[in-house]
C-alpha cells in the first residue's frame, strides 16, 4: 500500500514496533476508500445526520463566554456530573463524577484504558468477529488479542469464552451493540460473561458506544452489573448518538484506581480535551432528546430499505441486525472468494463495504455493511451487491 508504514526505508524515518505492530492494512484500507461520487459509501461507521443544531450552538457560545483555555485533565466538571447522572440511570446504582474520565473520543477511551492496565504478554480475550481497533491497540502496546469463536448466531459462547483463559490473561472485551455484526448481547449472556470474570478474576472493557441504537428488545448494560464494577473499564461517548463523530468526545467510567491509571495516559498523550467541545457534550445529554428520537428513526428505515435491498440474493446469509448500524453478511460461492477480494470487486463494482476478516479470523466469508448512509447510496449499494452476488453465484 503506497504511503504506508511498510514503504518507510530511511533509517531516521524508520517507524518504532510499536507502530509496526499497530498497523493493520485491512483497518487503514476500509478507512481509507478515496471520496468517489460514483462509490455508494456503506463501509463507514460515520453517522449519515447532522451534528443537532442545539449542540452546535452550546459550543459557539461556549467560544464566546471564555472556554478557549486549558480544560481540567479529567474533564470538565459539569460534564463530568452530566456523564454520572447518565451512567447512574444505567447502572441503577449512583456512580459518582469522580469516576469520569473525559477523552477525545471513545477511542482515545478504548486506547488509555488498555495502556492503563495492560502489560506486554498480557492476554486478552476477543469475540470474533470484534471491532478491529481492539486487536490493533493492544499489538501496539505489546498485548496479546485471544479470539473466541462465538456460537453459530453470533452470540457469545461461555464454554469456549472459558477455555480461552490462560496464566496469561488479564481482561475480556464486551462490545454490545456488537460492530460489525450487529448482535446485542442480552442480560444473561453478560452475566454469564461476569461471572467467568469475578471467577478467574479479570478486568472487563464493556465498549457500549452503540447503546442507543438498538432494534429488537430491551438493552441491557454492564453497567448494571454489580458483580462488575470493581473490575468495569466502561466506555462510551457522543459520536453515534449524538452525530459528533468529529468532535472527538468520549468517556471511561472506572473504579478511581483504574481511573487515574487511565487519566495518566490521557494527560500524557493529549493533556485533555477541547473545552468548547465539553461544553457541547453538556448541551447533548441534558438538552432536547427529540433529534436522537428522529436519528434512530432514520437508521431504522434505513436498516429496512438494505434488508429489502437485498432480499433473494443468493449465495447471502444476512445476520439479522439488531442494533448499531451495521449489516453483518455471510456468502458462500464455488470456487471460494476470499472476504478481502470480494471487498475489492465490490469497490470495482461501485459499492464500498469492509471486509469480515478486518474484524478477526472468524470473519473469511463476510462482509460488513453500513447503513449509516444516505438511503439512495443504500438503495444503489444494495443493487450493485444483488448484482455482483448473483452474478458470482
Amino acid at each position: 500500500m503506497s504511503g504506508s508504514l511498510y514503504d518507510l526505508t530511511m533509517d531516521l524515518a524508520s517507524p518504532s514496533q510499536a507502530a509496526r505492530r499497530g498497523f493493520s492494512p485491512e483497518r487503514s484500507a476500509g478507512i481509507a476508500v478515496p471520496p468517489d461520487p460514483g462509490v455508494a459509501r456503506l463501509h463507514f461507521g460515520d453517522p449519515c445526520f447532522a451534528t443537532p443544531r442545539h449542540i452546535v450552538d452550546a459550543a459557539t457560545a461556549a467560544m464566546s463566554a471564555g472556554y478557549t483555555h486549558y480544560p481540567p485533565s479529567y474533564g470538565d466538571p459539569d460534564l463530568r456530573t452530566a456523564i454520572a447522572r447518565r451512567a447512574s440511570r444505567r447502572a441503577g446504582r449512583p456512580i459518582e463524577s469522580s469516576e469520569v474520565l473525559v477523552t477525545a473520543g471513545s477511542t482515545a477511551a478504548i486506547y488509555c484504558a488498555l495502556t492503563a492496565v495492560l502489560d506486554p504478554g498480557d492476554e486478552v480475550l476477543l469475540f470474533d468477529p470484534s471491532y478491529s481497533l481492539y486487536a490493533t491497540i493492544l499489538n501496539q502496546i505489546g498485548a496479546r488479542p485471544v479470539y473466541v469463536g462465538m456460537k453459530e448466531a453470533l452470540r457469545p459462547d461461555r464454554d469456549r469464552l472459558e477455555r480461552a483463559i490462560t496464566d496469561r490473561t488479564r481482561l475480556v472485551i464486551i462490545n454490545n451493540p456488537a460492530n460489525p455484526t450487529g448482535v446485542v448481547f442480552n442480560e444473561a449472556e453478560l452475566r454469564a460473561i461476569s461471572e467467568i470474570a469475578v471467577a478467574h478474576d479479570l478486568l472487563v472493557l464493556a465498549d457500549e458506544i452503540y447503546d442507543e441504537l438498538v432494534f429488537t428488545g430491551a438493552f441491557s448494560s454492564c453497567l448494571a452489573l454489580a458483580e462488575l464494577s470493581d473490575r468495569l473499564l466502561y466506555i462510551n461517548g457522543f459520536s453515534k448518538t449524538y452525530a459528533m463523530t468529529g468532535w472527538r468526545l468520549g468517556y471511561l467510567v472506572a473504579r478511581p484506581e483504574l481511573l487515574h491509571a487511565a487519566h495518566v495516559i490521557h494527560s500524557n498523550s493529549s493533556a485533555g480535551v477541547n473545552w468548547p467541545t465539553q461544553r457541547a457534550g453538556i448541551a447533548a445529554l441534558d438538552g432536547p432528546q427529540e433529534p436522537v428520537a428522529e436519528m434512530i428513526a432514520g437508521y431504522h428505515t434505513r436498516r429496512e430499505a438494505l434488508l429489502e435491498g437485498l432480499a433473494g440474493t443468493p449465495g447471502l446469509r444476512p445476520v439479522l441486525p439488531e442494533g448499531a448500524f451495521y449489516l453483518y453478511v455471510g456468502f458462500r460461492f464455488n470456487p471460494p472468494i476470499r472476504s478481502a477480494e470480494i471487498t475489492k470487486l465490490l469497490l470495482k463494482e461501485g459499492v464500498a463495504v469492509r471486509s469480515g476478516t478486518e474484524y478477526g479470523p472468524a470473519g473469511e466469508g463476510y462482509v460488513r455493511i453500513s447503513y449509516s448512509a444516505t438511503l439512495d447510496d443504500i438503495r444503489d449499494g444494495a443493487e450493485r451487491l444483488q448484482r455482483v452476488f448473483t452474478r458470482l453465484s
